[in-house]
Order: structure tokens, then C-alpha cells, then sequence
């Protein structure tokens, strides 16, 4: 690609729509030049707010010319479909998570990928989160000697959960099947994501369970798997909107020490605290900062790959390895059994 900027239309103007135009908006060598929703209220939004011109029918958006690139960020159950779409279309494609409800459809998506020469990847902000970076960094450290338990959880409690969306326009489709809902796609892709960044080997079997006890009778609003790798490490993974008191982000436990965050929720600010050595001896504590969906980082490398054949920060390939736990997770929980990677 040539051009100095890249012309990006966001297709699904809901509340991650709109932040993704103020991302595309906000980083360097892309241009936010159009947006598509069905909802007249959220297209003149974006008009507004972008100065950019709206359809609505996203398809309108695939032939314009001055849309080089697009994001994805319709309802879960419709990613796999527009992201072929746009990719059938000439277009460089990001999908928010999950990328699809399957692994079978993330393989169809990088099929049409290859197929259309264009770039593919998925919206895995998480990996930017100042908890997650302190805990990989703990790691890289050796601190703790060799880690063998990690439990990660995003757990909270909130009305608004299920129709959570654009202002005025919610749609409760985390609650149904038939939309994607659930918490397993919602906060699964990117715990999951986070423990395959945290444990180089290969996974050997998962546990999963999946709840559906406060919000929704069709998907889970708590949802907790265990994950075995191959030398013996176990990483634990939660994510809830059920649980109504603060509960440790991250606990890391290892032959030569542990590590416990204090953080009042998901996304907040807190620490960690650290402890190698015997028992008794000073804690260490390293603060960080409060998350924020916002991720320049990651539109900033989707530039670069696009103008100048960077590699991709989050390829394809390693969304398919999410997918495919997520799959087991489903298939565990619904038989109650460990399967076998």
C-alpha cells in the first residue's frame, strides 16, 4: 500500500464501534473516512462527531474507493460473515473478539485472507493492559522460580452487563445464544489470550464450566476453566458479572516466591505484591496504572503492517489458538469431562 494514509471504515457503530472510529481517528497514517449502522441516531453520531460519511448498509461501505481497510465491530455471531465480506472485497480487515464463534470459522475467515492477499487479525486489547504487561514482565524476571499455578479473573457485577451498547440504542444480545452472548465470548478471548502469551508450552488438556445463574437462562454469566500445559503448570481462568465483591486479578504461584494483585475491579488501578524467599521475608510492590479499552499501541502496528509490511502485533493464527480453547472450554463444560488437547 502506498498511499501515505489508509482509509478505514468501521462497519457496527455500537459503543465499541464509535471507540474504534476514535482509535482509527487518533493514530497516525490511518484515516477514518466513513462508518455503517442500521440506526439512523448512531450514523448521525459519527457524522458529527467524524466529519465522515455514513451508510446504512455496510455493504454500501465495502465498495466505496476510499475505504482501503475495515473494522468489524458488528454483534459476535455476524464478525465471521462481514470479515469475509470485506475480505472479498479488496479490503485489510480487523474484527473485534471474538473473531468467530468457532475455530472452524476463524479458519474459513484466514482462508478468505489468503485467498484475497489482504491482512486479517483480531482486536485483542487486553494485551496492552498494564496489569498483564507487569505480570509478563514478573515472569520474563524469574522472580518466582518456576510458575506453576496462574489464576486470572475478570470478575464484577453490574446491571448494565447485559445491554451494555451504544447510548439510547442497547441491544441485550449478551444474553442470547443466537447473538454470541455470553461471558465465555465476551471476557474469554482475552483471558485466554493473555494465559497462551504467559506460557510458552504446548497445552495438553482443559476443564471448563460454564454458569448461568443471574442474567440469562439461553449463555453463561460466569464462566471458569483450567488449563494444563505441558511440564505441569495450571492456569486458572474466571470471568463473572455475578460476583458482587473484589476478588485478586492475577495470583501467580512458583517454586521460589508468589504474586497477588490488589486491584478494586477489572480494568483498575492496583499492584502487585510480591513475595520470594521464605516466608517472612519483605514483600515487593509494584504498582500499576489503570486499563482502558482505548489501543493505540495496536492500531499503530495495523499502520505499519498495511504501509510497510510490518509483521502483525496479533496475526491470525494466534486468534485460531484462542478459538480453539474456547471450543474445548464449550465442549468440556457441556460434558462435564477433560479433554485432551
Amino acid at each position: 500500500m502506498s498511499q501515505e494514509t489508509v482509509g478505514v471504515g468501521v462497519i457496527g457503530i455500537g459503543r465499541m464501534g464509535l471507540l474504534h472510529c476514535r482509535m482509527v481517528a487518533e493514530t497516525p497514517g490511518l484515516r477514518l473516512v466513513a462508518g455503517a449502522s442500521r440506526a439512523e441516531v448512531l450514523r448521525r453520531q459519527v457524522e458529527e462527531r467524524f466529519g465522515v460519511r455514513t451508510y446504512a448498509d455496510g455493504h454500501d461501505l465495502l465498495v466505496d474507493p476510499a475505504v482501503d481497510a475495515v473494522v468489524i465491530a458488528t454483534v459476535s455471531q455476524t464478525h465471521e460473515a462481514w470479515a469475509i465480506d470485506a475480505l472479498g472485497a479488496g479490503k485489510h480487515v480487523v474484527v473485534d473478539k471474538p473473531m468467530a464463534l468457532s475455530a472452524a470459522g476463524v479458519e474459513r475467515m484466514m482462508a478468505a485472507s489468503r485467498q484475497a492477499g489482504r491482512l486479517l487479525t483480531c482486536f485483542q486489547n487486553r494485551r496492552w493492559d498494564p496489569d498483564f504487561l507487569a505480570v509478563q514482565q514478573l515472569l520474563a524476571q524469574g522472580l518466582l522460580g518456576k510458575v506453576f499455578i496462574i489464576e486470572s479473573r475478570a470478575l464484577g457485577y453490574g446491571a448494565g452487563w447485559p445491554g451494555w451498547g451504544a447510548a439510547g440504542m442497547a441491544h441485550p444480545w449478551r444474553v442470547h445464544r443466537e447473538d454470541g452472548g455470553g461471558m465465555l465470548f465476551d471476557w474469554g478471548p482475552h483471558l485466554i489470550d493473555q494465559a497462551l502469551r504467559l506460557v510458552a508450552s504446548p497445552l495438553q488438556s482443559v476443564y471448563g464450566d460454564l454458569q448461568s445463574r443471574v442474567w440469562s437462562t439461553e449463555v453463561d454469566d460466569h464462566f471458569s476453566c483450567a488449563l494444563r500445559f505441558a511440564g505441569g503448570a495450571v492456569v486458572r481462568l474466571e470471568a463473572s458479572n455475578d460476583v458482587r465483591l473484589p476478588v485478586p486479578r492475577w495470583l501467580l504461584v512458583g517454586t521460589a516466591g508468589t504474586a497477588c494483585s490488589e486491584s478494586a475491579g477489572r480494568g483498575a488501578a492496583g499492584c502487585l505484591r510480591i513475595q520470594a524467599g521464605d516466608p517472612g521475608a519483605a514483600e515487593t510492590v509494584r504498582p500499576y496504572p489503570a486499563g482502558t479499552e482505548v489501543c493505540l499501541p495496536f492500531y499503530e502496528n495495523w499502520y505499519r503492517a498495511m504501509a510497510e509490511g510490518a509483521p502483525l502485533a496479533v496475526p491470525a493464527e494466534e486468534t485460531l489458538a484462542v478459538l480453539r480453547v474456547l471450543d474445548m472450554v464449550r465442549a468440556s463444560a457441556e460434558g462435564d469431562e477433560v479433554l485432551r488437547a
